[in-house]
């Protein structure tokens, strides 16, 4: 018996025609099966489907993250704070260390506070600053953490948290710019 699925070589099987199939959430085999349709000029680009799966949305958080916090912070720790370069610069390695693991649980964490509270894009600045406050100050904890781990003393620990709870209040709304800004020009979904 032959397996009706198997192309005339039989050393592949066939490759169902696209029926609007998303990829947020495919299986590797699922985005092998796009790459083949993609060489055989069916369907879109390889490229257009990873821009469609949860790896490049996680991506696109993450380098907007780090892009954003390492001038950001290194202000706070260097210039308000007065730590020492070399420690400002251990803890920029290790913010983006912490942002590898935690840019896009924020950048979800943020898409739900702006769901739960109704707010868009389109939402007026103060709304949509005030949603961003919330997701930044929940998030605030962690850079203690990366200061405390990276050396700094507890007195700049704590200096420098305190700082960064006043600065997340003034930096969130334009990180929330950014990153949505970041999300559509390399269009990465939320």
């Amino acid at each position: 018996m032959s397996n009706p699925t198997l192309r005339k070589s039989g050393a592949e099987p066939a490759v169902p025609e696209d029926k609007g199939r998303h990829t947020a959430n495919a299986p590797a085999s699922e985005l092998a099966e796009i790459a083949r349709d993609s060489k055989a000029g069916k369907g879109g680009s390889l490229l257009q489907a990873l821009r469609r799966g949860p790896l490049y949305s996680y991506a696109v958080d993450t380098c907007a993250a780090i892009s954003f916090s390492v001038p950001t912070c290194m202000f706070n720790e260097v210039i308000i704070n007065n730590m020492e370069l070399e420690e400002s610069i251990r803890a920029r390695g290790m913010g983006a260390l912490a942002a590898v693991f935690t840019a896009r649980p924020y950048g979800k964490f943020r898409d739900f506070v702006y769901s739960k509270t109704g707010t868009t894009e389109k939402s007026g600045i103060a709304r949509r600053a005030a949603a961003d406050m919330v997701a930044s100050a929940t998030f605030s904890p962690l850079y203690s953490c990366i200061l405390l781990a990276s050396g700094a003393d507890l007195k700049h620990a704590l200096s420098g948290t305190t700082t960064a709870l006043v600065m997340g209040a003034l930096t969130s709304a334009p990180y929330g710019i950014f990153l949505d800004k970041a999300r559509r020009l390399f269009g990465a979904s939320r």
